[in-house]
């Protein structure tokens, strides 16, 4: 049987049991398994496919399995959501070698005394498929939008009052795409074009950004950390929305730059790229682990006399860090400009968040008592929520009238929230202030 259906399994069913992260869990599985590049490509579509679509796969499924999905035992449930998400959404893969891979996966995992009920639905399932039809969206539209994009009706409703129907259907029109993935060239180290010629050389093909000329994008990103040019910190992966709250703080050499909530280190890198390896990039974050990860990849890069990183809690003043030129404020958020990237956040109840504004706004605070006069402030989220956002902000200026707004490129009055469905990046909203 396929290994990558395991491993899939295995991943899915910790983050069933245990609560843990996707990403997290992917992430130790693949390293613990010797799976091929094809079969690591494999799990990880099948790890965040199913967890991106099971609304819509429960929904099928109980159609077919004649009991309610809560009823059917957590392996057993993961084992039917594979087998059916790679038949709906996964061409390739012809729907008897789905049936029969979840049948050996049940033997293996010791769950052999479901897999007639495993095999039955499936073939049930298989039989009905191309007559299976999504809810009557006129008598139900939320309900129908759940199911067809396997997002909350709370998380849809919201959308909706936040930026108005039209926009919301572009948002969830967006959140079942595969994310596309950039890398931040190491300028330092290797120019933009011998990068790419280099990842060619080991099998890994790429293309120009459009917008930003030390990014490429991947055409495929299984196994990157194995890859000779990623050990010799010629890149690291960075998003293009990350990049552009980088450009839009603008660092330049020489200058001392303030990174707050700085894991996992991106933006602290970039920045240091910016200002061509002479200044100061300090990057604080909270936690010791955390910092140790940015101190590794520092190290990797080459960059390790550029950024200095340390222990801080963004939230509490700490007035003995000084003064910088440029302040970044990345804060913690939903992250609901994400969800494609970390698909079980569509998922989470939205007063989780409801704490997050006054956090985010004390770390906005704390950020602007280090901005020299003159010197510039950026705020920026990954999330698709106007109380994090706009709120925050006008919170933010209302009680600091020594910082104003100033524009930046696509951004007029100085602030941005970047769509995926406008702007082809993550979720994403920047605002630049400037000291007076």
């Amino acid at each position: 049987m396929s290994g990558a259906r395991e491993a899939a399994f295995s991943v899915l069913l910790s983050i069933e049991n245990d609560k843990a992260y996707s990403n997290l869990s992917l992430d130790t599985c693949l390293k613990k398994t010797e799976l091929s590049k094809q079969d690591a490509g494999l799990t990880t579509m099948l790890v965040y496919g199913v967890i991106a679509r099971r609304l819509t796969l429960d929904y099928f499924l109980s159609k077919v399995a004649g009991r309610p999905i809560k009823k059917i035992q957590p392996p057993v449930r993961i084992i039917l959501r594979i087998a059916v998400y790679q038949m709906l959404f996964m061409e390739k893969i012809p729907a008897r070698a789905a049936v029969n891979e979840a049948v050996l996966l049940a033997k293996r995992r010791k769950l052999g005394y479901a897999s007639g009920f495993i095999n039955g639905v499936l073939r049930n399932f298989s039989r009905k498929m191309n007559s299976l039809q999504y809810p009557d969206q006129c008598k139900d539209a939320l309900f129908s939008m759940e199911v067809q994009y396997s997002c909350p009706q709370s998380l849809i409703s919201f959308w909706q009052a936040s930026y108005g129907k039209e926009a919301a259907l572009a948002i969830l029109e967006q959140v079942n795409a595969v994310p596309p993935v950039f890398i931040r060239v190491n300028t330092l180290r290797i120019s933009t074009e011998a990068l790419q010629k280099e990842l060619e050389t080991e099998g890994v093909k790429s293309r120009f950004s459009a917008t930003y000329p030390q990014a490429l994008q991947l055409l495929s990103a299984a196994g990157l950390r194995g890859l000779s040019t990623f050990q010799k910190g010629l890149f690291f992966v960075q998003g293009l929305a990350s990049q552009m709250a980088c450009e839009v703080l603008a660092p330049k050499p020489g200058e001392t730059v303030f990174d707050f909530c700085a894991a996992p280190g991106g933006k602290s890198f970039n920045l240091a790229l910016l200002m061509e390896g002479k200044g100061t990039v300090q990057a604080f974050d909270l936690y010791e682990h955390r910092v140790q990860l940015i101190q590794r990849e520092a190290h990797r890069l080459g960059l390790e006399n550029v950024i200095c990183a340390k222990e801080n809690d963004a939230a509490k003043a700490s007035p003995l860090l000084g003064e910088a030129d440029r302040v970044l404020c990345d804060v913690p958020c939903s992250g609901l400009g994400v969800i494609r990237r970390k698909p079980e956040i569509r998922y989470k109840e939205l007063k989780a968040f409801d704490g997050l504004p006054d956090l985010q706004y004390h770390i906005l605070c704390e950020g602007a008592m280090h901005v020299r006069k003159g010197g510039t402030l950026v705020y920026s989220t990954c999330t698709l929520n106007p109380a994090e956002n706009e709120e925050v902000l006008c919170r933010f200026l209302d009680g600091h009238a020594d910082f104003a707004l100033c524009p930046f490129e696509k951004a007029d009055e100085g602030s941005l929230t970047l769509f995926p469905q406008k702007d082809g990046v993550d979720g994403f909203f920047i605002a630049k202030m400037r000291r007076c």
